[in-house]
């Protein structure tokens, strides 16, 4: 396995990797017509947007054979919070690959470039609702606030989870 950094040309294939994951994960949670209405093509217009602002980054894992199997995105905290500074916007791998390790060394890869960026803290939201929180609090995260999010026509709560300090990360790295 292979974690670099994204380039445009990878957009197709972690557009791919998200719609996919997001249908898996989220079925029996987010609402079927919704997921259905996924595209990958409305996927990687949203993913392009990643490359056009300087406080964000994306990486991506890929398998022997150069298919990308996950991603991870992150950057500056989009809310302003006073006290977490950097965010995980998003950790996704395929089911095949998940438990594996991949889902680990993307997230050490995002807090490794957010101490680059010079931040010393970081938070995640993630759907209250999704059995992957577990993976947030085995990595250290506290659970912090509970908000709510529309998702289609319907609202969803998530949680945010936070790591005070993510300089041990970045030796794990």
């Amino acid at each position: 396995m292979v974690i670099r950094e994204v380039n445009a040309a990878d957009i197709a294939g972690i557009a791919k990797v998200q719609v996919d994951t997001w249908r898996s994960a989220y079925s029996g949670i987010v609402a079927q017509k919704y997921l259905n209405g996924m595209s990958y093509k409305q996927t990687e217009d949203l993913m392009a947007g990643l490359f056009a602002e300087g406080d964000k980054f994306c990486y991506l894992a890929e398998d022997a054979s150069g298919k990308v199997i996950g991603f991870v995105a992150g950057g500056k905290e989009r809310t302003d919070n006073p006290t977490y500074k950097g965010e995980l916007y998003a950790v996704y791998v395929l089911d095949q690959y998940q438990r594996s390790g991949t889902g680990r060394l993307l997230f050490l890869t995002a807090a490794r470039r957010l101490r680059i960026m010079g931040f010393n803290s970081m938070l995640v939201w993630v759907l209250a609702a999704s059995p992957y929180r577990r993976f947030y609090a085995k990595l250290g995260g506290k659970e912090l606030t509970v908000s709510t999010v529309d998702i289609g026509e319907e609202k969803h709560e998530v949680v945010s989870y936070g790591w005070d300090d993510i300089s041990s990360f970045v030796r794990d790295a």
